[in-house]
Parts: C-alpha cells; sequence; structure tokens
C-alpha cells in the first residue's frame, strides 16, 4: 500500500472517529479537528516531510544474494526508519548483467521516483551509475571502488577498505614478533594497494616478499615458489587471486604447509583462512542510512564523497589457530571479534 494511500485511509478513518468521539461539538470545531488528526497522520506516515526528513523514499540494489551484501540492506532496513527514509523496493540482481539492467529500468521508471539509491556491490554500483544521472547514488561493499569509474556529482559511498595501520595493529596481535609476508596479486588490479603495504616494510618488524601474477592459473607456482622462505600469506582483496579455484590452493597452504593466512575476507576465514580484519557490513548499512539522511536534509552541505567504514571486524578461525599452535586466547575478551570453531 502506498504512504499516500496510508494517509487518505486515516483521513477517512479520522472523519467516521470524530463523529463517535466529539459528539456535541460544534460543526464549526469538528472539522478543524479532523484535520489535524488527518495532518498527525500523515506525518506520523511520513507522507509530509518533517524538520527531521521523513517523507524521503530510498531503493536498495544489491548485486547478489550473499551475507555480506544482504546484512547490509538489514542495517540500512533497520537504521533508516529511524531517520524517517522510507523503503520502497530491494531489487537483487543475482550477478547477471542483463537482469540488472532489467531492474535498473524498473527503478527509472518508478513513480514517484526514490529520493536516493543504495547499491551494494560491483555489478549494482556499475550499472546504477552508468544509467542514472539525476538521482544521489550511494554504494556499499565495493572492493577496490579506486579501480572503477565512480566520480559524479550524484555519486556517494562507503569505502570497504580496511586501514593498514587497523590491519598491522592485528597482525602484531596474533603473532607478537617479526615475520616475513608474502603476498600474490595482480598489478593490474592492486598494485597501489601492494604499494602502500609495502611501503611499511620495516616499520612494524615485517619483511615482505611479493609475487605478481596476471591469471589464476599463476597462484599456485607463485606460492610454490616463496612458500618456504614466508611465515604469512597476506591475501588483498584481488579478484584475480580470490576465486572459487585458489581457495582449495591456499586450504592445502594451510593444512600441508601449516602456513597462517591473513586476509579481509571473513568468507575466506570461514574456509581455513587464520584471521580477517574486514568491514562490519551491517554497521555500514546503518551507516548509509545515516549518510542519506544528511545527504537528502541538506544537499547543499559539502558532505565527503566517500567515508571509511564506521566499524571493523576481527574475524578468526579456531581450529585453524589450533592445527598451527597459536594462541588466540588474548581475542576472546575483544569486542567486534568473531570466533569460528
Amino acid at each position: 500500500m502506498g504512504m499516500h494511500t496510508q494517509g487518505q485511509e486515516l483521513v477517512h478513518a479520522a472523519s467516521h472517529l470524530s463523529i463517535a468521539f466529539i459528539g456535541n461539538i460544534s460543526k464549526q470545531i469538528a472539522p478543524v479537528f479532523v484535520f489535524f488528526l488527518a495532518l498527525f497522520a500523515a506525518v506520523m506516515l511520513g507522507a509530509i516531510p518533517n524538520a527531521n526528513g521523513s517523507g524521503y523514499r530510498a531503493v536498495i540494489v544489491k548485486s547478489l544474494d550473499i551475507p555480506a551484501y544482504n546484512d547490509v540492506a538489514k542495517g540500512f532496513k533497520k537504521q533508516c526508519r529511524h531517520y524517517g527514509i522510507s523503503l520502497m523496493a530491494t531489487y537483487d540482481l543475482k550477478g547477471d548483467i542483463e537482469e540488472g539492467k532489467r531492474d535498473i529500468q524498473i527503478i527509472q521508471e518508478l513513480k514517484p521516483e526514490p529520493d536516493i539509491i543504495i547499491t551494494i556491490g560491483v555489478l549494482a554500483t556499475t550499472l546504477a551509475r552508468k544509467h542514472i544521472s539525476n538521482i544521489p547514488l550511494l554504494f556499499c561493499a565495493v572492493i577496490n571502488h579506486e579501480l572503477l569509474d565512480l566520480s559524479g556529482e550524484n555519486i556517494y559511498g562507503i569505502s570497504s577498505s580496511v586501514p593498514f595501520e587497523e590491519q598491522f595493529a592485528v597482525v602484531n596481535k596474533m603473532f607478537q614478533s617479526q615475520k616475513t609476508i608474502g603476498i600474490i596479486y595482480d598489478p593490474a588490479k592492486t598494485e597501489k594497494i601492494v604499494s602502500e603495504l609495502t611501503s611499511l616494510d620495516g616499520r612494524h618488524g615485517y619483511k615482505f616478499i611479493t609475487r605478481k601474477v596476471t591469471s589464476g592459473n599463476a597462484i599456485k607456482p607463485a606460492l610454490d615458489d616463496f612458500r618456504k622462505k614466508i611465515d604469512v600469506l597476506w591475501v588483498v582483496p584481488d579478484d584475480t587471486v580470490i576465486s572459487k579455484e585458489s581457495i582449495g590452493i591456499f586450504q592445502d597452504a594451510v593444512t600441508e604447509n601449516r602456513l597462517p593466512i591473513f586476509c579481509t575476507s571473513s568468507a575466506l576465514v570461514r574456509t581455513g583462512a587464520l584471521v580477517s580484519i574486514s568491514p562490519d557490513y551491517y554497521s555500514m548499512g546503518e551507516q548509509a542510512a545515516k549518510m542519506a539522511q544528511e545527504l537528502l536534509h541538506d544537499p547543499s552541505q559539502n558532505s565527503p564523497r566517500c567515508m571509511k567504514p564506521e566499524k571493523l571486524t576481527i574475524t578468526i578461525n579456531a581450529r585453524t589457530a589450533e592445527m598451527l599452535k597459536i594462541d588466540i586466547s588474548q581475542f576472546f575478551s575483544l569486542p567486534d571479534v568473531v570466533i569460528y570453531k
């Protein structure tokens, strides 16, 4: 049922209620009573924007039906109600470009049109960016968003990147001694990330050894080449390196070579990596709701185009830690830590 339809029904109901409750109130006063009762109902439903920005309409577009993206959507849905934003619809593109184009076309034809579109993931974000320019877009959960053309007057976002200092804090706490860290990466995808990371060589007592790859077929040879020279494998968010095929390679590195894997993906930790530090995606959805309200309430404000995630989560695989004989007890009392057992 639409917002305005609900408002009309409340107005209709209010007329009947007024007859029951006002009794002997004069005909001159009754219409005034009904008017203010209807006005109150409309404001409560968000049909009339108030000072807090109620009455704004949002649409969610997510690339896939996966836990991280769903968590963003759940966080946004819960929090947007506190900011007076109503959710018109959620579209799942199912990872399909053609499905995505059809859904974007549907969104473009919505009446009334949404005031803001929340995109979750690369596919949803790039399609919306390409086809929609008259509505603010707020992207979330886009890995390496810097590599995409996400510039535009209507583009805002929340980065999925985890500050290196935060990552090193976890590594230092986990290993507490100097280590040699290996990184496998595709320079076309993550050259900037790896350059910034390896520029810290020595500052935290760590040494880096890197290997470049341009395809998934090169991952195992690269790992075999330097696995005996490294103490930890650091897996950066690189979709050449992280794939369905490479998961088995990383699992073998853990079980057969006793090689700890540090990453920024809790999904990899579920498959056997030791530890990850990543954005809290539910919190990211809540953050998106707050950011959306601020953008819509005062479009003239000089809002940051892309914000850092407000909350991070450390995820540890307890079985892997036990197998590698790594003590993780110090993490048990920390907030925002998830332990897979």
